[in-house]
């Protein structure tokens, strides 16, 4: 029963002592874009959009800001930005973000490992280092199999209402028939 108290007690004073000695604070979020019909499921040699937001939380600027975002060489190449960037200062309050694209080169799970930040909390003080949130449980399909779970399907679905709609049409066409010669013979029997 005490321990989550003080599990949560030392957080709230980790995240609030640097806070209240007028240092900066980066936090770092790392996301993957990814389709939300089959979440973190990415075809093979597709690039995949990676963003990278640093938020400084503290109540000073960050100075010689440096983010550095690692993927496996056999597995994936780097395209657009590079996983890497530095600031010289990011002010208190303020966030910065980059993007890059990475191709997956292997069929597979695999895990994003975190970014890591290094960063002087203020202009005189050593660096600090800080890592992003990690991604985990994602897989490289072939292709084929992506688009097949994530295409609209639409000649399947059209096929479907074709034969439903026959299954529908043909008998309401014989029992139109069936109708309509019941009253041709009710009004035959009315004239005579």
């Amino acid at each position: 029963m005490l321990r989550p108290f003080f599990c949560l007690l030392l957080a709230l004073l980790a995240f609030a002592a640097p806070v209240l000695a007028n240092e900066a604070r980066l936090l770092v979020y790392k996301q993957l874009d990814h389709n939300r019909v089959v979440p973190y499921n990415f075809a093979l040699g597709q690039p995949i959009n990676v963003t990278l937001t640093v938020i400084n939380v503290g109540d000073a600027t960050a100075h010689d800001v440096a983010v550095e975002d690692h993927w496996s060489e056999a597995m994936f190449k780097v395209e657009g930005s590079d996983a890497s960037q530095r600031w010289d200062e990011i002010a208190p309050g303020a966030q910065v973000s980059v993007s890059y694209f990475v191709t997956p080169n292997v069929e597979g799970g695999f895990e994003s490992l975190p970014a890591r930040v290094a960063y002087k909390p203020t202009a005189d003080a050593p660096l600090q280092y800080g890592y992003s949130s990690s991604v985990t449980n994602l897989n490289v399909i072939p292709s084929e199999a992506f688009l097949k779970q994530t295409s609209s399907h639409t000649s399947e679905w059209l096929l479907f209402f074709a034969l439903l709609g026959g299954f529908v049409v043909v008998p309401g066409l014989k029992w139109y028939e069936v109708a309509s010669s019941f009253q041709r013979g009710a009004r035959r029997t009315k004239a005579e």
